[in-house]
């Protein structure tokens, strides 16, 4: 179950990425915690360096494309099938 619940955390971070930068930025802008704006300033940076952004892409599409191979083998009656 390993990799379909990564699978899943990635889509979800994936369709929630400009909301999560938005929300990094305007902790940013409107905290006095500095400690909090330091680090939401760093998760900005690192999140929009377009390695960071190449490297969700291709690791969405790689499990997009192994997704439905690992939910079959993920069964609970698979192994029954495989022994015989």
């Amino acid at each position: 179950m390993l990799f379909i619940e990564r699978y899943d955390a990635l889509l979800v971070f994936s369709q929630r990425y400009s909301g999560t930068i938005d929300a990094l930025q305007t902790i940013a802008a409107e905290l006095n915690d500095r400690k909090a704006v330091d680090k939401a300033h760093s998760f900005v940076t690192a999140m929009t360096d377009c390695t960071f952004i190449m490297s969700l892409c291709c690791v969405y599409k790689v499990m997009a494309l192994t997704i439905v191979l690992s939910r079959s083998l993920q069964k609970v009656n698979q192994y029954r099938t495989l022994s015989l």
